[in-house]
């Protein structure tokens, strides 16, 4: 799968005018990141596959995240909270979940009901006495 990192590229030249605007300040920083010319363009076509360093590099260079590299086409994961949701929402999220999560979260659910019902039991029969 290519990378489309030459998007990127265009895109920080559009923002930051001078931002590699001349073919030798691009194989500079290429440089900088460990590749030559023909390697790093064979990581953009998806020729070659990039190591994690080089990734890394590379999103140094770009001003992004390896996530932003590897998912640039917006199909970024996003965080997920439960908080607001309905109670038929939170159930529909956590049946996402794969069977060894599902237990955890039941156990953890499990764990504070039940020091709910004793809490409130104890409270109810301490006040009695």
């Amino acid at each position: 799968m290519p990378i489309p990192m030459v998007q990127k590229r265009i895109t920080n030249a559009q923002s930051q005018p001078s931002a590699f605007t001349k073919a030798d300040e691009l194989h500079t920083r290429i440089r900088w990141v460990g590749l030559g010319i023909s390697h790093y363009n064979k990581i953009e076509n998806g020729q070659r596959e990039a190591s994690i360093k080089i990734l890394d590099k590379l999103a140094q260079l770009y001003g992004i995240t390896i996530d932003q590299i590897v998912h640039f086409e917006g199909d970024q994961p996003q965080e997920v909270s439960i908080e607001d949701k309905t109670s038929a929402e939170q159930m529909r999220l956590i049946q996402q979940l794969n069977e060894k999560e599902k237990t955890i979260v039941f156990e953890i659910i499990d764990s504070f009901l039940t020091k709910k019902k004793f809490k409130d039991f104890f409270q109810k029969n301490v006040a009695a006495l």
